[in-house]
Order: C-alpha cells, then structure tokens, then sequence
C-alpha cells in the first residue's frame, strides 16, 4: 500500500484549527475532486505561495554562487508539479516563464494507456522517466 499523500496535508488542515478528520478519503477521491471546499482557499493557496517563495530562495542561492544573474525559465517537476495552477503562480511570483515538465512529450504510447491519466501525472514521472531511459540511444 502506497503511503498516503494527505498525511502532510491533514497536518497542515489541523494546524489552522480545522478537522483533520475531513481528509479521511481514498487518495484517488481526493484527486478526482473529493476534497473538503475550504482545501483549495485555505491549504492549497498557501502551499503554492510557500513553494513559490522556496523557489525563489532557491534562485537566490544559485545567483549568489555563480555567474550567473536569471535563468531564461523554470521547469516543474515532481508531484507538486501537478498542481493546477502552480505554474502560473510561479511565474508571476518570480516574473520567470514557468512550465510543469512531461516527459512523455516525444514519447510514443500504447494505445492501453489513458492519455489523460498519463498527463496528469506526468510531472511526478520525472525521475522514473530518465531512469528507463538511461542507457538508450
């Protein structure tokens, strides 16, 4: 059984004084659309903001130890990736082009595997992706 994903969210939902207990759901209701009304305002919006922030911080570290003074764009990748939205809000925060990574772009695919299931979770494949790939021509 895979962990739950809602773990760390649950926390985050008790730690402003709402019921954990309102992230009781199967992780694949959760991603369909199951979650409480208030997640998206009063978890979601805050996470993004930090990420954005953490990314930023980041930027500045990296500008700091090098040459170099902006990067022409930032790619995405991972499972917060997948984030509706996360890359608008990037971008804005950080006045950078922002893109969520696929690495099934140049990819063929069997006709068994859902496209849009696939694009979905798309950013969280990343490392698996390249891992496949190591060694190919």
């Amino acid at each position: 059984t895979a962990p739950s994903p809602l773990r760390p969210a649950a926390r985050a939902y008790a730690y402003r004084g709402l019921p954990a207990s309102r992230f009781a759901l199967p992780w694949r209701a959760a991603i369909e659309g199951g979650l409480p009304d208030r997640y998206a305002t009063e978890i979601l919006g805050p996470f993004k903001e930090a990420l954005a922030q953490q990314i930023g911080r980041a930027l500045q570290f990296f500008y700091s130890t090098g040459a170099f003074n902006r990067v022409d764009r930032i790619v995405l990748a991972g499972g917060a990736a997948g984030i509706r939205g996360i890359d608008e809000l990037v971008a804005e925060r950080l006045d950078t082009t922002t893109l969520v990574a696929d690495p099934f772009t140049h990819l063929s695919l069997s006709s068994k595997v859902g496209p849009a299931a696939l694009h979905r979770d798309a950013p969280a494949m990343m490392t698996a992706v390249g891992l496949a790939l190591r060694g190919f021509d």
